[in-house]
C-alpha cells in the first residue's frame, strides 16, 4: 500500500486482486466502468470495420459479448440502472443489460446523409445523453432507462466563428433551475450553458485564456474542471462566479480522460502517465512503463 501526500491530503493506491481476463488491452480503444465497482465495458476492433463490445465483471470475468456492428462508435456509458448505452454514427442508440441482452433501441439523431460527420461532440451521464451536431443543434435524451426514451432538440446559439470544443452534462439536482443543463466549451474561450429555456453565454474570456477542450464536473456538482488548448487546468464554480485554480500542466495535448478523484483533486490521464492536481496546485505524477 502506497501513501502519497497531495498538500495536506493523503491519497493511497493499493493492489486489490489480479484480473482473471486474458486479453490484449492494446486492442481496446474505449473502456467504461459502471459506478460503485460495477461491470466494465470494453470496446475493441476496427472503427472502419467492425466494433465488438465486451462486458466484464470488476474482477475480469467475461459476462457478455455484444454482437459486432459495422458503424463507428460515438459514445459508450453506463446508466443509473446499470444498463450499457451505445451510440453509433447513424444516430441509433442501443441499450443492453449487464448480460448483453438488448433492452431497447432509439434514434438520438434523425437519419441524414454523412451523419458520421455531423456529430461534433457527444456525452452521456447516467440516464442522460446529449449530442451536438455541426449545425449547432443539441439532441438530448433524459430517460435512457425509460420504457420509451424521448429525444428533444435545443438551439445552442453557437456562433459560426466559435464552434464547440467540448461538452458536459450537469444533472438537474445541481442546477438552480432544476433542469438538465449542457455546458459547451467554445473556440472563443467561453462556455455556453444550454437548457430548454435557451442558451446563455458565460463570456469567460477574461477568466479562461484559451478554448476549453475537455471538461469534468465534480461529484458534488459545485465545480467544473476545464482543460484548455494551452495546457492549463482551470477549476471554476458551476455558477461561473469563482475561479479556484489555474495549473500549468506543461502539456497542451488533450488528456485521454479527465476525472475527479473525490471532491478535492482532478486526475488527468495521458498515454503513459497520470497527473493528479490538488485544490492549491499541489500535484502528483504517476508514470507507467506501458500505455494505460
Amino acid at each position: 500500500m502506497d501513501w502519497h501526500a497531495l498538500g495536506e491530503v493523503n491519497y493511497r493506491k493499493w493492489h486489490i486482486h489480479e484480473m482473471t481476463w486474458h486479453i490484449d488491452l492494446s486492442d481496446i480503444y474505449v473502456a467504461r466502468g459502471a459506478p460503485a465497482g460495477g461491470p466494465l465495458a470494453l470496446a475493441g476492433g476496427d472503427q472502419a470495420g467492425g466494433i465488438k463490445v465486451f462486458i466484464y465483471s470488476s474482477s475480469g470475468e467475461l459476462l457478455a459479448t455484444i454482437p459486432e456492428r459495422h458503424n463507428r462508435l460515438l459514445c459508450m456509458g453506463w446508466t443509473e440502472k446499470e444498463n450499457l448505452l451505445l451510440v453509433f454514427e447513424a444516430g441509433t442508440a442501443f441499450v443492453h443489460d449487464v448480460l448483453g441482452n438488448l433492452v431497447q433501441t432509439f434514434l438520438l439523431l434523425a437519419p441524414t446523409p454523412c451523419q458520421n460527420k455531423d456529430v461534433v461532440e457527444i456525452c452521456s451521464l447516467g440516464s442522460t445523453v446529449a449530442a451536438l451536431t455541426s449545425h449547432a443543434s443539441l439532441h438530448v435524451c433524459e430517460d435512457i432507462d425509460g420504457v420509451s426514451p424521448e429525444v428533444y432538440t435545443l438551439s445552442t446559439g453557437l456562433p459560426i466563428a466559435a464552434p464547440a470544443t467540448s461538452l458536459v452534462i450537469l444533472r438537474p439536482c445541481f442546477t438552480a433551475s432544476g433542469l438538465v443543463e449542457v455546458l459547451i466549451g467554445t473556440a472563443d474561450s467561453s462556455i455556453f450553458v444550454v437548457d430548454i429555456n435557451g442558451p446563455d453565454d458565460q463570456r469567460l474570456q477574461d477568466c479562461i485564456q484559451a478554448p476549453v477542450i475537455s471538461m469534468a464536473l465534480a461529484p458534488n456538482g459545485r465545480f467544473l474542471a476545464c482543460f484548455t488548448a494551452q495546457g492549463t487546468l482551470s477549476v471554476v464554480s458551476t455558477s461561473f462566479t469563482t475561479k479556484v485554480l489555474d495549473f500549468d500542466t506543461s502539456n497542451p495535448s488533450k488528456p485521454l480522460e479527465m476525472e475527479w478523484c473525490g471532491e478535492d483533486s482532478v486526475l488527468l490521464h495521458w498515454n503513459s502517465f497520470l497527473l493528479m492536481v490538488g485544490p492549491y496546485g499541489h500535484w502528483l505524477k504517476f508514470v507507467y512503463n506501458a500505455d494505460l
